[in-house]
């Protein structure tokens, strides 16, 4: 099986028992479009440094990296994009406006006097007091009708605020997303030699985020998060079949993410073209020579 393939059903199965269903819908979509680039590489270093690991434990590690870097890399898009400046507040988009309570003239509602039965004349007075106000609703009937296009104006929001509302929707759907793949990664990491590891890189994002907004040269701290999953990745693989890292395979994986802009994708791994074995040959070297 494909190491993408193996690391995308792993971290779908992962995901599998999410509810609502919309959210574990909105899971899959994203890793139905994500590089599996931090799980391939978890894959392959465990390949490189024993002859036949056991696939299952390392497919589990390699989908708990994946899921943590899933989780991150939206958290982060989602802060620069801000999906929210432009949106009603939630308040506004839940709470209808009030309204008095009135009654067909206009006046107040008013209060019961608390009986069970109205005397007989007044009864016959309000009677005929309705009577009397039977032409005037007619006539209420008419200016209410004239004025429907004009409620129907004001009510209507413009396109572009309904946009802006459904992007925000989207987002808040997109942050509990975030927060999901984080913590399933977690989860499948929790009982592994990289738990540490994966602890320290969700830190070191949220640092790092948070230095960004005063930075000159922000883009170098996002590209930490590819340096710091790609380490991650490393450890969890290597970390199934050894009992250390070999620091010098820590060394050529960060400067794998170094020459990469952003996420290095799968197919462009040194010697992909060799295969799994040329890439295996490649780290494996990286560590004995």
């Amino acid at each position: 099986m494909d190491d993408a393939v193996r690391v995308r059903e792993a971290a779908e199965e992962a995901l599998a028992d999410i509810e609502p269903q919309r959210l574990r819908e909105t899971l899959s979509r994203r890793l139905a479009d994500a590089e599996m680039t931090p799980g391939v590489l978890t894959l392959r270093s465990a390949r490189a440094l024993a002859a036949d690991p056991e696939l299952v434990s390392v497919s589990e590690r390699a989908a708990g990296v994946q899921l943590i870097y899933e989780g991150l890399r939206l958290t982060r898009r989602l802060s620069h994009d801000d999906p929210w400046a432009e949106a009603t507040p939630p308040e506004d988009r839940l709470t209808p406006p009030e309204e008095p309570l009135t009654t067909t003239d206009g006046g107040p509602e008013p209060a019961s006097d608390g009986g069970e039965f109205a005397s007989e004349d007044r009864r016959s007075a309000v009677d005929d007091e309705r009577a009397g106000v039977g032409d005037e609703r007619a006539g209420v009937g008419d200016e209410r009708a004239g004025v429907s296009d004009e409620r129907a104006g004001v009510d209507a929001v413009s396109s572009s605020a309904i946009d802006a509302t459904g992007e925000a929707i989207a987002a808040d759907l997109g942050v509990l997303a975030a927060d999901v793949f984080v913590a399933r990664g977690f989860y499948l990491l929790a009982r592994t030699e990289a738990a540490r590891d994966a602890v320290e890189v969700v830190r070191r994002f949220g640092r790092d985020q948070t230095r960004r907004r005063g930075a000159t040269d922000p883009e170098r701290l996002d590209a930490n998060l590819e340096a710091d999953v790609f380490d991650l990745a490393v450890v969890a693989g290597s970390s199934a079949v050894r009992e250390e890292t070999p620091e010098r395979l820590r060394s050529y994986v960060a400067d794998l993410a170094d020459e990469a802009d952003g996420l290095l994708p799968v197919r462009a791994l040194p010697d992909a073209a060799d295969g799994v074995a040329g890439f295996d040959e490649r780290v494996a070297s990286s560590v004995d020579g």
